[in-house]
């Protein structure tokens, strides 16, 4: 199973998870659970907890809000985050022995978040990013873990995510910020998963 987290401000039925879920090889065969999290109104440290929850619980996110692919549950294989959720897969390779794939990870989201919320974002909010980032960010695994980041993306400026992952942990491909159903970059996804779950 593949445990899903997606960015800021995605719809419920993004491209990423139609990708992991339709588009990869083998996706019929294992299944794909994306628990939606509103991050402006969701304490930071709320959702870690929660995203700690599905994954010890491997609960149904239908019971929190979210979707569930066909094919097999049961154990997680890998967790997947792109953007603003690659932050919080990062955080939880800090604590899980469970390999992790980050697709333009936003690794300092207290630098975007109030920009990303047009100024709609609590101070305490994002206080909890400051403290999750002190407490996460130079503790993870780097053992069965990639980076993804996009060579155009404009969103989220990947400097420092290049000094905090090793470079042998980040690829850099040919990709704004955004996913797309392009042949290559289904193809760059496929490869990123297989190499870590076989």
């Amino acid at each position: 199973m593949i445990f899903d987290i997606h960015g800021y401000n995605q719809h419920h039925n993004n491209l990423a998870y139609r990708i992991l879920s339709q588009e990869i090889r083998g996706s019929d065969e294992r299944a794909v659970v994306m628990p939606f999290i509103d991050y402006q109104r969701t304490p930071p440290n709320d959702i870690m907890n929660i995203m700690l929850d599905v994954y010890a619980s491997k609960c149904n996110p239908e019971n929190i809000g979210g979707l569930t692919s066909n094919g097999s549950a049961g154990k997680i294989e890998l967790i997947t985050g792109y953007s603003l959720g690659g932050f919080f897969a990062y955080c939880l390779k800090s604590v899980l022995d469970v390999p992790v794939l980050l697709i333009n990870p936003c690794l300092a989201p207290f630098m975007y978040i109030y920009k990303w919320a047009n100024g709609d974002f609590t101070r305490e909010h994002e206080l909890q990013y400051v403290e999750l980032f002190k407490e996460y960010i130079y503790r993870a695994n780097t053992w069965r873990f990639q980076a993804l980041i996009g060579d155009k993306d404009d969103y989220i400026d990947h400097s420092f995510t290049k000094r905090v992952i090793p470079p042998e942990n980040v690829s850099v491909i040919d990709l704004n910020h955004n996913l797309s159903l392009d042949t290559g970059c289904v193809e760059t996804l496929e490869r990123a998963i297989l190499g870590l779950i076989t």
